[in-house]
């Protein structure tokens, strides 16, 4: 049963924690760690008393512009930008001691004499000092990480204008699942607004399996790598519609494989080519107003008749397009060959793509549907055909997988190991270095090399040797500090950034991830242990150094470590 507080138990126990507090660290030594403690951190810390700072270590005064000292005496409140009523409303119920649960807000800080501000987060917990009221604040500097994630917006709304912009619909959904991960406007238009997360054959075709013609299996081979581009066309029930679609299996944001569809709107081609075949006499209106190119040519490709989209398309009178022949449109001569042999051999051609020239000498990128209609004796009487220009929708198309590309730069992991990629590397060892510069605080780079790694992949196999690095990968995030970084710097190449560390300091971090790693035992094949070990090299950053030198004597140190027998560290 517990004492109550104040009871002769409580008090013997107190006493005896008083006692071994003690007797372990003396009261002088007890303030010394606490303020070593304080002023080593990373995050500012501010001791507030009656509304001004009593306290303030090295980090905060570096955030405020200023030093501890003349950090003293300053107002808390008046450091808040005026804009953040909320943050100053809580901060002054706090001071007035009306309340006394810790408080978390977000607010930004005016460096003096107040010409910038700091993005901070801001840790407030109420306390007493010399026996009085007090509130300790802790202060972390987001501001980095506020820019970080409006990029990141910035990007992705760039990313799904372009998407939303597209006249056609666009979606994406897991292979596997058929699951739909992303929807364009268009797309949400026509089957409504909450699309994400419902299943596509559902919602796209009102089926309770996939459906016949689902295109996932043609996508990726047998080993489950993306085939290709499959286009194909086919009438949708629920819009309808008739949709040219391009379907594609392309690698998703989360790493698996998806089925990206982008399909246009071809009800209105279909309908026209029906009705021509159906009525003769609506056929001459149609194929007047149609917006594709229609043209009908004699067997050996003269033209016998085509409408105004046609001449529109190649830029010339009917007189010249009459005395031409349609081999003489094609980019590629070796083109113009390929499609009399396919037309020859199957009859007819739907959305067979090719490259045209303009009368001016552009090219352009086309769909053909073409029939070939033949007498009674098999020869070829004329060929008839519609020219679809689809040189914008192949830009556009461009555009995405463009869009696609650089969205998925935007990934700072490794997949394999979990630790940060060398792009972000990069990024962040300039930032590291700038913010020493400024603050004049200390910094320190580990670049790593796992030993005789190609013996290990050749004689486990690279599925093994995967397993190992991912185990390495395990023990830099298990074994290093919140401040610190690390990146795959590419193979079995790493790199590990300190900040606020001496080499002196780094090189104790670096033996203790070496000997993690040498006693971290893996079995690679059953029955059989087998480890692997690590050289590391060490360089401290001088004030004023160019980025590329820093690393560059890390890097000699990783050298100097591996000619020195391996498994060692080298400090430069």
């Amino acid at each position: 049963m517990a004492a109550k507080s104040g009871s002769p138990d409580e008090k013997n126990r107190t006493g005896l924690r008083t006692m071994k507090a003690k007797k372990d660290l003396p009261p002088a030594g007890a303030l010394e760690a606490c303020r070593l403690l304080v002023e080593n951190m990373p995050d500012g810390v501010a001791l507030i008393q009656d509304g001004k700072i009593r306290h303030a270590n090295e980090a905060l005064a570096a955030m405020l512009g200023c030093t501890p000292e003349e950090a003293v005496g300053l107002e808390f409140i008046k450091l808040l930008v005026p804009g953040d009523k909320k943050a100053a409303s809580d901060l002054k119920r706090m001071i007035a001691g009306t309340v006394q649960a810790p408080q978390n807000f977000e607010c930004r800080l005016m460096r003096i004499p107040g010409r910038s501000v700091v993005s901070v987060h801001v840790s407030v917990k109420p306390g007493s000092y010399q026996g009085k009221h007090a509130l300790t604040a802790t202060i972390k500097d987001i501001s980095s990480l506020k820019s970080v994630l409006s990029a990141l917006s910035d990007s992705r709304n760039a990313l799904l204008t372009v998407l939303d912009s597209i006249d056609a619909t666009v979606y994406v959904a897991d292979l596997k699942t058929h699951e739909i991960l992303f929807a364009n406007r268009v797309m949400k238009d026509v089957f409504g607004p909450d699309l994400e997360g419902q299943i596509c054959y559902m919602v796209f075709r009102g089926k309770s399996g996939p459906c016949p013609h689902c295109s996932n299996d043609r996508l990726v081979d047998a080993r489950g790598r993306p085939t290709g581009a499959y286009t194909w066309e086919g009438f949708n029930p629920i819009a309808k519609r008739w949709y040219m679609n391009y379907d594609r299996a392309i690698p998703w944001v989360t790493g698996q494989l998806v089925r990206l569809q982008v399909a246009t709107d071809i009800t209105e081609r279909k309908k026209a080519e029906t009705a021509v075949l159906e009525n003769e006499e609506r056929y001459r209106n149609l194929f007047e107003d149609s917006r594709d190119a229609i043209v009908v040519t004699d067997g050996e490709g003269f033209f016998l008749d085509l409408n105004r989209a046609a001449l529109d398309l190649f830029g010339y009178s009917e007189e010249e397009m009459r005395s031409k022949n349609f081999r003489e449109f094609y980019a590629d001569p070796d083109a113009a060959s390929r499609f009399q042999r396919d037309i020859d051999e199957k009859g007819s051609l739907r959305d067979y793509e090719v490259k045209l020239v303009t009368k001016e000498g552009t090219e352009m990128d086309c769909l053909l549907s073409v029939t070939a209609k033949r007498a009674s004796d098999g020869s070829i009487l004329r060929y008839q055909g519609i020219i679809r220009d689809i040189t914008e929708h192949k830009r556009m198309q461009g555009a995405l997988l463009e869009s696609e590309r650089r969205y998925k730069e935007l990934s700072i992991t490794d997949d394999l190991t979990g630790l940060y990629n060398v792009r972000h590397f990069y990024s962040q060892i300039k930032f590291e270095a700038d913010r020493a510069n400024r603050y004049h605080r200390p910094l320190s780079l580990l670049m790593m090399d796992l030993d005789n790694f190609k013996d290990y992949n050749d004689r486990y196999g690279h599925l093994e040797g995967d397993k190992a690095l991912a185990a390495w990968g395990a023990v830099l995030r298990n074994n290093t500090r919140r401040t610190d970084s690390a990146y795959r710097y590419g193979g079995e190449e790493f790199t590990l950034i300190l900040p606020e560390t001496p080499a002196k300091n780094a090189l104790v971090i670096a033996e203790r991830l070496r000997m993690k790693l040498k006693t971290h035992v893996l079995s690679p094949v059953e029955g059989e242990k087998a480890q692997v070990t690590v050289s590391i090299g060490i360089s401290e950053y001088a004030p004023g150094e160019e980025i590329a030198e820093f690393i560059k004597r890390a890097d000699k140190g990783l050298y100097k470590a591996k000619e020195q027998g391996k498994d060692q560290t080298c400090s430069l």
